[in-house]
């Protein structure tokens, strides 16, 4: 058995770790994430052997070279966000190297008008501090992350699919040329989406300022969400309109019951699943409101519905509590944001739960007692929250 065989059988084995470090340090990121395809990698290491001075002489040798068997890949809508995501990719890894392309690494077999590939490459390593216990195994993962705009991206798929298959053929001077003016049409989209970030920003800086097109308001709204959210307190994948929804209508029954009036109801729902729905969102409402007052009593930042980091870092709550707000809460996205709902008894069992919990958050007064401050605090919380009123 050759070397690089060896090399691809102990990959297969490993597969699944690296996998599992990719999902991992792409959900810190909030992004998608792969393993490199075994097929693939054999394809690749083969070429980079053939290329070099002294073939490989041990499998250790060949994952040395190999820095993206973990990959993240960052698209960027505006090009000139690549300083904050450097930011964010500081804080969360450490970083082993750093390549900025583009890079002439070889002599063009087409004279090029354009300059290629624009991203940045990371090679880094998940720092300790944003791992658990049992997510600590992955820390010794080199993950590869490439940043770059979403259409430069595609582009790049393009070329390397087109170029990295020999079996298809050599590109004719034709194609080559095709390609080349694509990616100048690339490189001027890039420079259109930086202008137009960079005017909107400067037209926004006054606050009376009106927006004149949706791509104005999207372009605000990115760039606020941006800003206004620390790493740590991004929980998941909703988009910006879900996101901008539940800031609105979280805690309020009455904004709730606008918001189901105006949605598509699935035409698949039976009454029964429709009328589980209702109770369900009679339990969580209250909660959610609650659960937003308390959140805002320690983070000046927190408005609207509350994050689930926040009372993480509060520490008022056990482990099991959390959990169970997690659980309820992601049932709460399926029935306001998806076109699917979940079976009737599901919905029903987490009707209980929410009750429960919510009655369970409501009588910790009684702890009071034991001299616990914190005890006393949620107290405080509750009583005063009873007497707010919800307006529309």
């Amino acid at each position: 058995m050759d070397l690089i065989q060896q090399f691809i059988d102990t990959y297969k084995m490993k597969w699944t770790f690296y996998d599992a470090a990719g999902r991992l340090a792409a959900e810190k990121l909030q992004l998608t994430s792969r393993a490199k395809n075994p097929a693939r990698l054999r394809t690749k290491v083969q070429r980079r052997n053939s290329r070099r001075e002294e073939p490989y002489q041990t499998i250790e040798e060949i994952y040395d070279d190999i820095a993206d068997l973990s990959g993240v890949r960052v698209s960027l809508y505006f090009p000139g966000d690549r300083g904050k995501v450097d930011a964010i990719i500081s804080e969360l890894f450490n970083i082993l190297e750093f390549k900025q392309f583009p890079e002439q690494s070889k002599p063009p077999t087409y004279h090029k008008r354009f300059s290629g590939y624009w991203a940045n490459h990371y090679r880094a390593r998940m720092r300790d501090e944003i791992l658990n216990e049992s997510q600590k195994k992955y820390g010794s993962a080199r993950i590869e992350i490439q940043v770059a705009s979403l259409i430069m991206h595609a582009w790049s798929e393009v070329e390397h699919d087109l170029i990295y298959k020999p079996m298809q053929g050599t590109l004719s001077e034709e194609e080559l040329s095709i390609l080349d003016e694509l990616n100048g049409l690339v490189l001027a989209g890039e420079i259109a989406l930086e202008r137009l970030q960079a005017a909107g920003n400067e037209r926004l800086r006054s606050r009376n300022a009106a927006f004149g097109s949706q791509y104005e308001l999207a372009s605000y709204l990115y760039n606020f969400l941006s800003s206004h959210l620390k790493t740590e307190d991004i929980e998941d994948r909703r988009t910006i309109s879900q996101q901008i929804i539940d800031q609105i209508i979280s805690g309020n029954e009455k904004r709730y019951q606008c918001y189901q009036e105006l949605r598509t109801e699935p035409e698949t729902a039976s009454p029964e699943t429709r009328q589980a729905v209702n109770q369900f969102l009679e339990e969580w409402v209250p909660l959610e409101r609650l659960l937003n007052k308390t959140a805002r009593r320690t983070s000046t930042r927190s408005r609207g519905a509350f994050n689930i980091n926040t009372l993480k870092r509060m520490d008022l709550f056990d482990k099991e509590m959390i959990n169970q707000i997690v659980q309820l809460r992601k049932l709460r996205n399926v029935l306001i944001h998806d076109i699917e709902l979940p079976d009737q008894a599901q919905i029903l069992r987490c009707t209980e739960e929410a009750k429960a919990l919510l009655a369970q958050l409501t009588g910790q007064h009684d702890a009071m007692a034991d001299g616990d401050p914190r005890d006393i605090y949620i107290y405080y919380i509750k009583r005063t929250l009873a007497v707010i009123p919800t307006t529309p």
